[in-house]
Parts: C-alpha cells; sequence; structure tokens
C-alpha cells in the first residue's frame, strides 16, 4: 500500500506591516491565519536571497508571525518586496 500525503494548506496573508530602524532600512511584521508549514518557510528563504534588497535580511518564525530585519530598503519599498516575495511563495 502507497502512503500518500495531504498537501499542506498555505496560510493567508492577514497584515504585512514595516517599520524604519534606527540604523537605516527597514524591518517587516507578517502575520498569518494559521502557523505557516517548513516547507513554505525554506521557499520564503529561498525568495529572500534572490530578492534585491532582501539578501542580508534574515526571517525569524514565531507561529503565525513571521519578522524579517535587516532589510536594505525603506520601509514602503520594503512592504511592497515582501509582499511581493509573499504571493511567488504562495503561487509555488
Amino acid at each position: 500500500m502507497v502512503a500518500t500525503s495531504k498537501p499542506v494548506p498555505t496560510p493567508k496573508v492577514v497584515r504585512v506591516e514595516a517599520v524604519p530602524v534606527e540604523v537605516g532600512g527597514a524591518g517587516v511584521v507578517v502575520e498569518f491565519d494559521a502557523p505557516v508549514p517548513r516547507r513554505w518557510l525554506k521557499a520564503l528563504k529561498r525568495e529572500m536571497s534572490r530578492a534585491e534588497g532582501m539578501q542580508l535580511a534574515s526571517a525569524k518564525f514565531d507561529g503565525c508571525f513571521v519578522y524579517i530585519h535587516g532589510v536594505a530598503l525603506d520601509p514602503p519599498s520594503a512592504a511592497r518586496r515582501v509582499s511581493g516575495m509573499l504571493a511567488t511563495v504562495q503561487a509555488g
């Protein structure tokens, strides 16, 4: 008998907030409606390594929240960049 695995549902984004950091750049907080699966987190980190202004950023995950710090962009640009990365990861 072959074991089948159910696809892990992708959580939906509730909000994205970006704030300026004193040393320059921005920090971004993303809230989801459910905890984020591990494979999804790996995909987000992969996208971060490719995106301009995000290469030196790091992400910390805590339940339904993702905290991204070290973004080398101003807050509005950081929010747009993170939103684009989230769309890419959720698509696939």
